[in-house]
């Protein structure tokens, strides 16, 4: 996705990441986080929790080795919701 991005020519990308990326593997804190603030990948993590540090760390390393001017934003949120497009009841019938 950042390498076509990179080649049609996109000036930023926004990545909507993950609490997993910054959240776990290190003692509980009440500081807020920062982009210096990473999730231990080396640590005693799921998979999943994993997967989404070294997704991010993937992205902001390609953007530093290959993205020449391509910016790159990431939001990390605790959680996500959205409208569902499968109904949650059946339909009334007329």
């Amino acid at each position: 996705m950042l390498r076509a991005a990179r080649d049609a020519g996109v000036e930023r990308v926004v990545v909507t990441s993950s609490f997993a990326a910054i959240g776990y593997g290190r003692p509980a804190t009440e500081q807020p986080f920062t982009e210096d603030d990473w999730t231990d990948p080396d640590s005693d993590i799921p998979a999943y929790i994993r997967s989404k540090v070294l997704a991010e760390r993937a992205a902001w390393d390609f953007v530093e080795r290959e993205g020449n001017a391509l910016q790159l934003a990431t939001v990390a949120p605790v959680a996500s919701s959205a409208r569902s497009s499968v109904p949650t009841t059946p339909p009334r019938s007329a």
